[in-house]
């Protein structure tokens, strides 16, 4: 429920729970993830560039095992894990019904919405394998947000699917450019591999 003055959202079993749209926050970011036992909660990222957020992640329930730059890091119910931009970060599920609470800004920066909530509708259509249709939604919402590398990448994964290789090879290319990161996720995406033998592919670069 929202009003005016606050908003109401009850958490349930969802995996994903995009909770600044739902409540209509502008000032940060706020999602929270559940999973399974052995599941990945967070994937692996780094916040990279002057516009990377410093994420906070508190363990609501169960017991979430993240990397950081390396190092295990154990966050059981209750505990709280603040990572700074730049430092490579994913956890996975220890115990059944492991819940995060995610929140994230850029310091010293009025937050702007990352790319990837536009394209949470797109991300909905395309786990029903209607990828027509999400090639589509997202690129109605990288439109709305032309510099997000994930948005870039996700559109040239649908392209891929659907027959458009030139495409899908130019955002995949601009993506890895904007967000080096995704080179790795790009080399063993199955959702490229109707371009990944072609030269320009970014995991055949050196």
């Amino acid at each position: 429920m929202t009003g005016d003055r606050y908003a109401v959202h009850q958490l349930g079993d969802e995996g994903f729970t995009p909770l600044r749209l739902l409540l209509g926050i502008e000032a940060f970011g706020v999602t929270v993830r559940r999973a399974g036992a052995g599941e990945q909660v967070v994937a692996e990222h780094s916040e990279e560039g002057e516009d990377g957020n410093e994420e906070l992640y508190v363990a609501l329930s169960g017991t979430a095992e993240f990397v950081v730059d390396g190092e295990t890091v154990n966050l059981p119910t209750g505990g709280c894990l603040a990572v700074r931009a730049g430092a490579s970060r994913s956890a996975k599920a220890v115990e059944d019904g492991t819940s995060l609470l995610m929140v994230g800004a850029t310091r010293g920066q009025a937050y702007r919405a990352d790319g990837w909530e536009l394209g949470y509708d797109a991300f909905e259509i395309y786990k029903t394998g209607d990828h027509e249709a999400a090639r589509s939604a997202y690129r109605n919402a990288l439109d709305q947000a032309p510099e997000s590398a994930i948005l870039a990448y996700n559109l040239g994964c649908c392209e891929a699917l659907t027959g458009h290789p030139e495409e899908a090879l130019e955002h995949v290319v601009n993506a890895v450019a904007s967000r080096p990161s995704l080179r790795e996720l790009a080399g063993t995406d199955s959702d490229l591999d109707s371009i990944r033998a072609d030269p320009r592919f970014p995991a055949a670069q050196a």
